[in-house]
C-alpha cells in the first residue's frame, strides 16, 4: 500500500497526494496496482504508515508548509481496513469467517525450519498461503524494521 506524500518538492497543500493505491503481486507475473479511496487527510513530511497485526493499516501525522517559516502539524490518525474484513453481499466471507490458529504457537521460529498451526475456525477454504510479517517501527516515512516472509 502506498499512501500519503506529496506531488512535488513542496510540502504545501496543494501537492498534497491523498490517492492510495495498493499493489497485489499475485495478479500476474508482475502484479498489478489498484487505486483505493483518497485519504480524508493530508500526510507528507513527519507522517508514517503502519501495518497492524489485524490487517489494517495506520496512518498518521503528517506535516505541511502554511507559508515559508510556517507549518501545520496534523495530530490525528486514520485507519485503513481492507475489504475482507467486513462480511457483504459482494464479500460473503469477511470478518465472520476469518480462520482462527489455535493450539501450541511458538513465541519463536528459526528460520528455515517449519511451522505447523490448526485452522480452528471459518469457512472451511482451503488456505493457499500464509505470510508472517514482523511489527513495524517507522522513522522519516520509511518502515526500516519490516520483514516478509511467505
Amino acid at each position: 500500500m502506498v499512501t500519503g506524500g506529496a506531488s512535488a518538492f513542496d510540502p504545501t497543500l496543494a501537492y498534497a497526494v491523498k490517492q492510495t493505491e495498493l499493489w497485489t503481486p499475485s495478479t500476474g507475473p508482475n502484479g498489478s496496482w489498484s487505486t483505493l479511496a483518497p485519504s480524508p487527510t493530508a500526510r507528507m513530511y513527519h507522517s508514517t504508515a503502519l501495518l497492524l497485526p489485524d490487517g489494517r493499516v495506520l496512518s498518521a501525522g503528517g506535516e505541511y508548509k502554511i507559508s515559508p517559516g510556517n507549518y501545520g502539524h496534523n495530530l490525528n490518525a486514520d485507519f485503513y481496513s481492507p475489504p475482507y474484513l467486513f462480511k457483504s453481499d459482494n464479500n460473503p466471507i469477511g470478518d465472520a469467517d476469518r480462520p482462527a490458529i489455535t493450539g501450541n504457537i511458538p513465541l519463536s521460529i528459526v528460520y528455515g525450519e517449519g511451522l505447523s498451526f490448526t485452522r480452528s475456525t471459518g469457512s472451511g477454504t482451503a488456505i493457499s498461503s500464509v505470510a508472517l510479517i514482523r511489527p513495524g517501527a517507522v522513522t522519516h516515512s520509511n518502515n526500516m524494521d519490516q520483514r516478509y516472509g511467505h
